[in-house]
């Protein structure tokens, strides 16, 4: 008689782990999950790059070790970090678990704390914190109890690094995800996103904190990142369908910038800000022959990536002068 082979127990499925969970694929104790990797989209335009011209325009950045470090930590904040953030807040229904309603009594624990009345204050707290307990365990962990714990861990390291870059990063990070909340909420009143907040928090605000990572604020360095950020705007406006207007902030908003550089005392880099719009008008006519605005987007990011390049060159040659 041929014996039966003792298996051991599928406990990985008797708990209801998924099949990346199962034994071999568990590390014992680990709390934490972090897993980082590369976007899949073609737009290169966006925190990272405005990030590394707010950098250059404050003429403090070097190729020493020292500050390329400090700029990889610019990056690492405004990139992965505050990205992970936005995409949490926006990707998240975090209005889901108030759907439900109050607890009615019934659903309530019945435990308090040891020697407290019925009525006193204790009693009351203790009966409080049992309802906040048990609604985290009804609605608010299925639906956002995961997303909630990784926005905590990901606030946490976004207000540290911050922190090591300076008190004013700090304040403008904060800034950021305050805004980040207000746009959150404004999407819920009025069902879109506002393209003018989220221009702000993606271009505009990364450019100032990497700018203030490496020195002082100026005026010229405010005024580029007011003029691309309108820019950053106008390709939201582009992929909303409008066209015309779109086009006419794409082009007016880089127009500004050139005739920035010609205020700040730089011909020569504002002609070649200059040239660099030309390839962008003579694509624009393919936009009213059917052309996808993606298409459009693609095709133009680069001139568009230098120009705010050159334009954080300039300021910084002016603050180096």
């Amino acid at each position: 008689m041929k014996a039966k082979r003792n298996t051991p127990p599928n406990w990985a499925g008797e708990r209801g782990l998924e099949s990346k969970d199962k034994p071999g694929n568990i590390w014992p104790g680990r709390l934490v999950s972090l897993r980082m990797e590369m976007g899949s989209s073609s737009a290169w335009l966006g925190s990272a790059w405005a990030a590394l011209c707010g950098a250059v325009a404050s003429g403090q950045m070097g190729l020493e070790a020292q500050s390329l470090l400090l700029l990889l930590l610019v990056l690492f904040l405004v990139d992965p970090v505050l990205g992970g953030v936005w995409g949490l807040v926006s990707g998240t229904d975090w209005f889901a678990p108030f759907a439900g309603g109050h607890l009615s009594r019934g659903e309530i624990p019945s435990k308090s704390l040891p020697y407290t009345s019925p009525g006193s204050p204790g009693y009351r707290a203790s009966r409080w914190l049992a309802g906040v307990l048990a609604w985290w365990r009804r609605d608010f962990r299925p639906h956002a109890g995961t997303e909630f714990l990784s926005l905590i861990l990901t606030l946490a390291v976004a207000i540290i690094l911050a922190s090591l870059l300076g008190r004013l990063v700090t304040l403008l990070t904060l800034v950021a995800l305050v805004l980040m909340a207000v746009v959150r909420f404004s999407s819920r009143q009025r069902g879109a996103i506002s393209f003018s907040l989220r221009a702000i928090l993606e271009l505009g605000l990364p450019w100032l904190i990497g700018h203030l990572a490496f020195g002082s604020l100026n005026w010229e360095s405010v005024a580029f990142a007011l003029a691309y950020t309108m820019t950053y705007y106008a390709c939201f406006v582009l992929l909303d369908g409008r066209r015309r207007t779109a086009t006419r902030l794409l082009n007016g908003s880089q127009i500004v910038a050139v005739a920035l550089l010609i205020i700040v005392k730089e011909p020569i880099l504002a002609g070649i800000a200059g040239l660099l719009l030309l390839p962008q008008l003579l694509l624009q006519p393919f936009l009213w022959r059917g052309e996808a605005e993606w298409w459009y987007l693609q095709r133009s990011q680069p001139w568009l990536m230098v120009g705010m390049l050159i334009a954080g060159l300039a300021v910084g040659i002016a603050n180096v002068g």
